[in-house]
């Protein structure tokens, strides 16, 4: 299965995007899993990051790997101490979003 069929398993709007964020793995027990697949560029990690601390998110446990030309960054990230709920999910998956249509248009 390739990556992107994978992506879409999981999130079907990650075909329409680049990068194509895939958001709440079920993994784990204490965190919230959020994965990151897309075309690596400058200041990609940093800009995933820092939307990541402006939606109040604790990154507990960060895994960063590049395949050629893709990016593959996973997530494993707290609130409070706890798991996101289902609110601040879609609250991070909606700022990512943003995020990632800056970069689409060169931003």
């Amino acid at each position: 299965m390739s990556n992107n069929s994978r992506a879409t398993s999981y999130f079907p709007f990650a075909k329409r995007l680049s990068p194509k964020p895939l958001l709440i793995l079920p993994s784990s027990s204490s965190s919230t899993l959020l994965q990151v697949i897309a075309q690596d560029r400058p200041r990609l990690l940093h800009r995933i990051s820092s939307c990541l601390s402006h939606q109040r998110c604790n990154i507990e446990i960060a895994l960063i790997d590049t395949e050629g030309q893709m990016a593959i960054d996973t997530f494993y990230l707290t609130s409070e101490g706890r798991k996101l709920t289902a609110e601040h999910q879609h609250a991070v998956e909606k700022s990512l979003l943003k995020e990632f249509k800056g970069l689409e248009l060169g931003g």
